[in-house]
């Protein structure tokens, strides 16, 4: 057998063949068929050549084609482009090389530009200049894209059978034949003979397809399946041949015997029509079987004459990870051709289990295996990825005009001369704000700093804001905002806007309160702030705001590693201030290591100075060294309990059945847990005129995002996506009572320990009495440790010990509240799967509201005393996250079925509001709030967002268009600290 894949007629390829490799074939083929002269290998070669048709219905004696199905990975790529696309890949790579050598500071696209037009000339030269609709290309349209996602619906069965014709209608007709035949039997003639004969031919068509089932299955039971370990001596001799060095693809011919079942003659077929249907209407990617994209090219044939099912595949990488990808990934085909022959793994109704057993089917694909004596590869040193790229990067070079406007499509272009193109869940870490990664533990000493952009400047056709821009620009270049996973060594600077703040910036239309709205703007409680009154009534807010979004237009949220790092601090204040901007609010923050040890001798000793009404303790930032958890005011650690991202570095990001959560919670611009694209605001219109071009400079929305195959030649996408990579920012400073906090805890404390009727561990010890009090409130006691694993006495491990033992449900370990109250706050902010226990999905529910929390301590103007929380959460849907974990768990009185109690914690208390009365069967918890609201600022939570142009806003990208960093941001100071477990 000779097998060959080639370009154009193989007609002609015989012909060539024939023309250089005649002698060569002459003594092999003169053994087979007894010629003698070069001169008759091509007319040999004519007589033997044989068509391949997979279909189960076929003209007997016309159809000379062989039974057998072909398939080529690499549709519309020919040697001859092949060639050309990788000298030119290869001179762009030195370019690009060279490029980066001189400087580092090269953005993709004008790297794109300097490389278009150095290899212009060698574009030119090619046979075809059009940019070339490459097959395996991601399309918005593609449908394996929609299958992947969907499976077998109903519109994809019908897909199937629509193009199942060839099977249909010959199996109708044959029903059709034989109801004629019967009705004809039974006396029907004419008109009512051809009409009556319609339903009984669908009948038996059926009974047809039926009966072909019964004897499949009947054959498949009949078989028995070969278990052996091939021949040591002929496997040492094919893989003498596989894996030559400097040689990427190899070659595998397999050869087995059809079983001899009448059954099997229809079934073979039947999975060669399958797999060349599913191919068609698009359930796969053109060019691959199933997700599989390492076959150069690949055959089925029944040779002539014989039961021999013959194998052949030019495929890259190692014969064991080729099989175990057919065996994970595409089994069911495997299954339903290799079926048919004698000794295959135990099958069922064709396509099922077979080649699941995959150390069973590597027992016989290797017996089947035959040497492959000679093959030839033009190509022997590159891969088809390699081979899609630098197709994929040559047609970006020919569509220069659209990668040189859309930052997109350039990254996207360069990302494909890296080993692997980023995916579609792939982190641009390089554009997301330092502060998602992490609460900056390294950085102790911190500051928040809310400003108001001032009055705007008439000069010229600038923008009335141009100062700012200029100012937010100054940022960017002295590289002072800091994006990515790590943080600069002493000093972190980032910043978020709040919606007027972005109204003043050039977003007025998409931030209109008035009017029809826009297709996909900010949301309504972004451009509303917390100030609103439907904010207000949401939240339970107090009337009155110390500091709000409304005329908060920036936040910058600095971060340093020691007190003379912190002294940048006030410069970068001072340098805004000399251009007009004007400060509305500075809040100092920090954080103080939770104190183990003096909390054990607390509890060993009984020792009231912990939690007894007095002074509060002087506060001491943590050194920037410890990677321990923090304490807040009220005396617990915090941050036990935080969401881990997918694609966030380290254990931030590591894998977790009850924590994991995908990027899209809470940075927009990537799939949510239900792999849907959170909504990110749109740019849709020109905005030449204040000397901002968001076509050039934002990147596109998701559905529009380039991805591993980025079809560069499609339209592209009209909108800009201003959100990419950022995110809602709240923050909300709340005070803390904590005088009144220990007051009641004594009060109450004593109340218990006069009560011989309540059950209390810790009965006549009042200290431990006031902690298990203050423990059951939260939730946890104060070194972290769950009630769920502690409930009468803490751990006293470290707060990281507390993180390691988070994974508990509630379901299972504490369905009564008994341990872990209802009402307790770490069960509100994240009730797990304790609301609907008998409902599998409400892990998942609950996981929908998470909140990444980056909030501290704040402190008084000396820095000397913690006075509260400044609680601050990223969210990529403030109403379907904070808001709704504010309003529907935390403020709720008849959460879980209380009565009359919302969160003691975080609730505000107003100076004219009557304190919530405790139930009588849960007097071990006091219910009244010990926050209160000291200022609000709902500077809306603005993303870590792209931004074009000159300055950082919210994802770098999104800072450079608008000249500013833009976290969209909503802030409220208010009572209590909302934390979220």
């Amino acid at each position: 057998m000779l097998e060959a894949t080639v370009d154009g007629d193989a007609g002609c390829a015989l012909d060539l063949i024939a023309e250089h490799a005649g002698a060569l074939l002459l003594p092999v083929l003169k053994l087979t068929s007894g010629i003698s002269a070069v001169g008759e290998v091509l007319p040999l070669l004519r007589r033997h050549a044989y068509g391949i048709n997979p279909a189960v219905f076929r003209v007997p004696f016309l159809d000379r084609r062989l039974t057998g199905l072909p398939f080529v990975g690499l549709p519309g790529l020919g040697v001859r482009t092949i060639d050309e696309n990788r000298a030119i890949v290869a001179k762009a790579r030195s370019i690009i090389a060279r490029e980066r050598a001189r400087s580092s500071l090269h953005g993709p696209q004008s790297l794109f530009r300097v490389v278009a037009a150095e290899l212009k000339d060698d574009l030119a030269r090619l046979e075809d200049r059009k940019p070339p609709k490459l097959a395996f290309c991601e399309r918005n349209d593609a449908p394996w894209l929609d299958f992947a996602r969907s499976r077998w619906t109903l519109g994809w069965i019908g897909k199937g059978l629509a193009n199942a014709q060839g099977l249909i209608w010959p199996l109708l007709a044959i029903g059709y034949g034989l109801a004629l035949l019967l009705g004809r039997a039974g006396g029907a003639t004419g008109f009512a003979l051809l009409k009556g004969a319609i339903l009984p031919a669908v009948v038996i068509a059926l009974l047809i397809v039926a009966a072909v089932a019964w004897a499949l299955r009947r054959d498949e039971l009949a078989n028995t399946p070969v278990d052996r370990t091939p021949s040591a001596a002929a496997l040492g001799a094919m893989m003498a041949k596989e894996n030559a060095p400097g040689v990427i693809p190899n070659h595998m011919v397999s050869v087995t015997t059809l079983r001899r079942a009448w059954v099997r003659k229809w079934t073979l077929p039947l999975a060669f029509t399958a797999v060349a249907i599913m191919a068609k209407i698009g359930v796969m990617r053109k060019g691959f079987l199933a997700t599989i994209g390492t076959i150069h090219a690949a055959r089925w044939v029944v040779l002539p004459g014989t039961r021999q099912l013959v194998f052949f595949s030019n495929y890259d990488g190692s014969w064991e990870s080729y099989l175990e990808d057919f065996i994970t990934k595409a089994s069911e085909g495997v299954t339903a051709v290799w079926s048919n022959a004698e000794g295959f793994p135990a099958t069922r109704l064709l396509f099922f289990k077979g080649a699941e057993d995959g150390d069973r089917m590597k027992r016989y694909a290797r017996c089947s295996m035959r040497p492959t004596p000679f093959w030839f590869a033009a190509h022997p040193d590159l891969s088809t990825t390699a081979m899609r790229k630098h197709a994929l990067i040559v047609s970006g070079l020919l569509c220069k005009d659209r990668l040189e406007a859309n930052p997109s499509d350039a990254e996207a272009w360069l990302d494909l001369f890296g080993s692997i193109p980023r995916p579609d869940y792939g982190l641009q870490y390089e554009e997301i704000q330092t502060l998602m990664f992490g609460g900056l533990k390294r950085h102790p000493h911190s500051r928040v700093v809310a400003l108001n952009f001032g009055e705007p400047r008439r000069e010229g056709s600038a923008h009335p804001y141009a100062h700012v821009q200029k100012w937010l620009a100054g940022l960017i270049a002295e590289d002072l905002v800091s994006f990515g996973d790590k943080p600069p060594q002493d000093f972190v600077c980032n910043i978020a806007f709040s919606a007027a703040g972005l109204r003043l910036l050039g977003l007025d239309k998409e931030l209109a309160l008035e009017g029809p709205g826009t297709p996909q703007g900010f949301p309504p409680a972004f451009s509303l702030g917390m100030a609103h009154a439907s904010r207000k009534r949401a939240l339970g807010d107090p009337e009155q705001l110390e500091w709000c979004d409304d005329d908060t237009h920036i936040v910058l949220l600095l971060y340093a590693k020691d007190e003379v790092a912190a002294q940048k601090f006030a410069q970068i204040v001072s340098d805004a201030a000399a251009i007009g901007i004007t400060e509305k609010a500075s809040i100092r923050t920090g954080l103080k290591a939770f104190d183990l040890e003096r909390f054990k001798e607390a509890w060993r000793t009984s020792d009231d100075s912990v939690s007894k009404p007095a002074e509060g303790a002087e506060f001491v930032h943590a050194a920037s060294s410890n990677d321990d958890l923090s304490e807040e005011p009220f005396g617990f650690v915090d941050g036990v309990s935080q969401p881990l991202v997918r694609g966030f570095p380290g254990r931030h990001g590591a894998p977790d059945p009850v924590h994991g959560v995908e990027p899209g919670e809470f940075i927009l611009g990537y799939t949510d847990n239900r792999g849907y694209y959170p909504p990110s605001p749109l740019v849709e219109r020109p905005m030449q005129d204040l000397g901002m071009c968001p076509q050039l400079l934002l990147p596109s929305p998701p559905p529009d995002q380039p991805t591993q195959y980025p079809d560069f030649a499609d339209q592209g996408a009209r909108a800009r996506d201003f959100g990419r990579n950022g995110s809602y920012l709240v923050i909300r400073q709340l005070a803390q009572d904590v005088d009144g906090f220990r007051q009641q805890l004594d009060e109450k404390a004593h109340e218990i320990c006069k009560q011989p009727d309540v059950i209390n561990p810790h009965n006549g010890n009042i200290h431990r009495t006031r902690e298990w009090i203050a423990a059951k409130m939260l939730g946890r006691w104060r070194d972290g440790s769950a009630l769920i694993d502690n409930p009468f006495h803490p751990a006293m491990k470290s707060g990281v010990d507390a993180m390691r033992k988070n994974d508990f449900l509630y379901k299972d370990a504490d369905p009564q509240g008994l341990r872990c109250p209802f009402g307790a706050h770490v069960r509100r902010t994240f009730p797990r799967d304790s609301l609907a226990p008998t409902e599998p999905v409400e892990l998942s529910v609950s996981n929908r509201h998470r909140l990444l929390r980056r909030g501290r301590p704040y402190l008084d103007n000396d820095g000397d005393t913690a006075r509260g929380t400044l609680f601050m959460a990223f969210n990529a849907d403030l109403e379907r996250q904070f808001e709704f974990v504010q309003q529907t768990w935390l403020a709720s009185p008849t959460f879980h079925g209380l009565e009359c109690e919302p969160d003691p914690f975080a609730m505000h208390k107003g100076p004219t509001e009557t304190p919530t009365s405790a139930s009588p069967s849960s007097a071990a918890m006091p219910r009244s709030s010990y926050a209160r609201y000291s200022a609000t600022s709902p500077c809306a939570a603005a993303a870590t967002s792209s931004s074009p142009a000159a300055t950082p806003c919210g994802s770098l990208r999104a800072q450079r268009w608008i000249r500013t960093g833009c976290i969209c941001l909503e802030a409220t100071s208010v009572a209590g600290p909302p934390r979220c477990d």
